[in-house]
């Protein structure tokens, strides 16, 4: 598709390089002419035209870290306690020894009614989207790391489950992240009826690099009763 764009591009510049010459006007001190607004349009229409085409193309990758950008070496974590009322924040306390390109920590939460929480840290990963990448750079040797996250009030009573984890980050190369970012972004897909499409579009690869699972109790708040 690319290709043939550039084909119908130099198909039209002899014709434009004629007729350029009658069709030249000014707007102020700048000077324009009708072709080379007409290769712009068609430049336009070219790229939309790759851009939707590239939903379904993303390469599948394994669920594996990369060896060649992440290592583990030595991974502790635990969280402060294993009773909660509801309105309390959970501490998620980690240390981490390894190598990683984009890391940062995060840790899923699942609740006794089969809902998961995404208890992602801010401070390694500020900007938790598609195209979000974790702090943790190089050779990482952290002291102990602690973030937090409430449980809210709605949360049931009941044994929950985290996985405390270390997470990397590869990026798309910038094509098929720029093809990603305007299909996720710019197209108006919504969930619904084009889920499906969603789905497909490329995602950067997320492996686990390090993981701990941890159980914890949630009851109901004594000043709420």
């Amino acid at each position: 598709m690319f290709f043939g764009i550039i084909a119908i591009f130099g198909s039209f510049l002899g014709l434009f390089q004629v007729v350029q010459d009658f069709l030249a006007f000014r707007l102020g001190n700048a000077q324009f002419s009708v072709p080379q607004l007409v290769l712009v349009g068609i430049g336009i229409a070219g790229l939309v035209i790759v851009l939707l085409d590239a939903k379904g193309k993303a390469p599948s990758k394994s669920d594996a870290p990369d060896p060649r950008y992440s290592r583990q070496d030595l991974f502790e974590a635990r969280i402060n306690k294993r009773q909660f009322e509801v309105g309390e924040a959970i501490f998620f306390t980690a240390r981490f020894k390894g190598r990683l390109r984009y890391g940062y920590y995060f840790a899923p939460i699942g609740r006794p009614d089969g809902i998961w929480i995404s208890g992602w840290d801010i401070q390694t990963l500020p900007h938790p989207t598609h195209e979000g990448k974790g702090t943790l750079r190089g050779e990482v040797n952290n002291p102990e790391h602690v973030w937090s996250w409430p449980i809210s009030l709605d949360s049931p009573p009941g044994e929950y489950l985290a996985y405390i984890r270390v997470h990397d980050h590869y990026p798309l190369d910038w094509w098929t992240a720029l093809r990603a970012w305007y299909l996720r972004n710019l197209t108006g897909l919504r969930p619904g009826g084009q889920k499906k499409d969603r789905a497909l579009i490329a995602k950067p690869h997320r492996p686990v690099v390090a993981e701990k699972s941890v159980s914890f109790t949630v009851r109901k708040s004594r000043h709420l009763s």
